[in-house]
């Protein structure tokens, strides 16, 4: 892929397709910038490198379409089995060296689990200078060990551009600069969506703290894009693909820190609780704004809502959903968290050993 490099023409193709399908040239550069560097780890994952894209990224390039604009690449590595030293090398192999674009050595963060590193681009297109998520000339690629990579499947990466063209430009995008489809490893959709509904969850329980009832939103809007696509269409009758699935991120949800492992699925409450959740309500609207570009890809928050009982309706149909069985393990985990919560919000001079009894 090379069309970056022939600037005048770069334009050109940006200015066609952005006024052919109403999507700013903002984020079309964006989304051929992430697919450039999808491609590099496309080479990676050859290589034997077992890091996954996933999340709001994956979904809407496995779509090919931008209803929200999801700009970064996150990335589930696998490490079990691994040492400390090989854990902290899968995840700089998947975050670190990427030639198509400049990395930005004074940002980032690295911890035992994660690590986070940004890259640069210059903009050939007038962006928001002002976006508030600092979103365009950099990219930020996520790379977790916390997370089970699994199940994994293989998804065509194109950027948009390519999935706007003409037959005619097809043919000159693909002949005169190298843009084809190619395939990466991810983490299955089917996976994606349960991820989405344990973290909707989760941060619809905790709305009230800082930044989870707009992270709340972003899910709820995802879910409602998920629906009616035949992967979900199917697990909502698959008692075994659900199950399965149910059992993997019921064993992740006992080592995040922002889980819910005492929480059987059949308790969710955020089906019901969004419609009258007055902060995820309004973080909507805000995130609608963010994310959302064009007007015919917004989801109104009642038609959300009403998404929202139209799943749980259909999951509680599915006997593995239903008749989950949270071990007791995780109950006494879930408990332990609770404690300790409660614990750090106690004023220095209540925590004594006496007050925790009592």
């Amino acid at each position: 892929m090379n069309l970056h490099k022939e600037k005048d023409r770069f334009i050109d193709v940006l200015e066609t397709i952005g006024k052919r399908t109403g999507l700013r040239l903002d984020v079309l550069e964006k989304d051929y910038y992430v697919v450039l560097m999808l491609n590099e780890l496309a080479q990676r994952q050859k290589a034997g490198l077992p890091a996954y894209f996933k999340g709001g990224s994956a979904l809407y390039k496995l779509l090919k379409n931008a209803k929200r604009f999801s700009e970064d690449i996150d990335l589930s590595v696998d490490t079990r089995g691994c040492s400390g030293a090989q854990n902290k090398k899968r995840l700089n192999l998947a975050t670190k060296g990427y030639a198509s674009m400049v990395r930005d050595e004074g940002a980032g963060r690295i911890n035992k689990s994660e690590v986070i590193t940004y890259y640069t681009y210059d903009p050939v297109v007038e962006y928001d200078k002002d976006d508030t998520l600092d979103r365009f000339g950099r990219m930020m690629i996520e790379a977790t060990s916390f997370t089970i990579s699994e199940p994994v499947s293989d998804i065509e990466i194109t950027p948009l551009i390519y999935d706007y063209a003409t037959e005619d430009e097809l043919m000159e995008l693909s002949e005169n600069y190298g843009i084809i489809p190619f395939r990466v490893k991810s983490i299955s959709v089917e996976r994606i969506f349960i991820d989405k509904l344990f973290a909707a969850e989760a941060y619809v329980r905790k709305s009230s703290e800082q930044n989870r009832a707009f992270d709340a939103a972003k899910h709820i809007f995802d879910l409602s894009v998920m629906m009616n696509i035949p992967e979900t269409k199917t697990l909502f009758s698959d008692e075994k693909r659900m199950k399965q699935l149910l059992d993997i991120r019921m064993e992740e949800e006992q080592g995040r820190l922002d889980g819910i492992p005492g929480v059987k699925p059949s308790e969710f409450k955020f089906f019901d609780e969004a419609a009258s959740n007055k902060a995820v309500a309004h973080e909507y609207g805000n995130m609608l704004a963010v994310y959302v570009f064009r007007a015919e890809d917004r989801i109104p928050y009642a038609d959300a809502v009403k998404n929202l009982h139209i799943i749980h309706d259909k999951l509680m149909k599915n006997p593995a959903w239903r008749d989950y069985h949270v071990s007791v393990l995780a109950k006494l985990e879930a408990k332990k968290r609770e404690v300790a919560e409660v614990y750090n919000s106690m004023p220095m001079r209540s925590k004594s050993r006496d007050n925790l009894i009592d």
